[in-house]
């Protein structure tokens, strides 16, 4: 009689290689989740991928913000609670990032109106340092 453990391999932390900015890309995306709290999950996820696949261009004109940028975001909107697209993209642009990787940030976001949370602006900018290559499709 065939033991269910001697059919399937048992993997352990040193046999799984995890693809870097992996964990750090479904944590962004498992926040952006519970905070939409989607009743499709699956079309959530598919919509989400598929726009920052779109949205996230990987060229000299758009280069994705480092973390040393990032910190320095969080630390100039630490205490704003709201704000308008324009401030924050100057606050993004005093840090360093590129005007063009803030138009991918906002395009990504795709908020419904000009007053935004910065902290979700935050959240968007962790995502576009994942190194990632999706393929939507074959």
């Amino acid at each position: 009689m065939t033991n269910l453990l001697d059919q399937n391999p048992i993997y352990c932390v040193e046999q799984i290689l995890i693809p870097e900015g992996l964990p750090a890309m479904l944590k962004v995306f498992a926040k952006e989740a519970i905070r939409a709290n989607p009743k499709e999950l699956e079309n959530f996820a598919w919509r989400y991928f598929e726009k920052l696949a779109a949205t996230v261009k990987l060229d000299d004109s758009a280069p994705p913000p480092t973390i040393p940028q990032i910190v320095l975001v969080f630390e100039k909107t630490r205490d704003v609670e709201f704000t308008n697209q324009e401030p924050m993209r100057k606050i993004m642009t005093s840090c360093g990032i590129a005007n063009n990787a803030c138009d991918n940030i906002f395009k990504l976001a795709d908020f419904p109106s000009d007053l935004i949370d910065p902290k979700e602006v935050i959240v968007l900018l962790i995502t576009s340092t994942c190194k990632v290559s999706l393929q939507v499709g074959t």
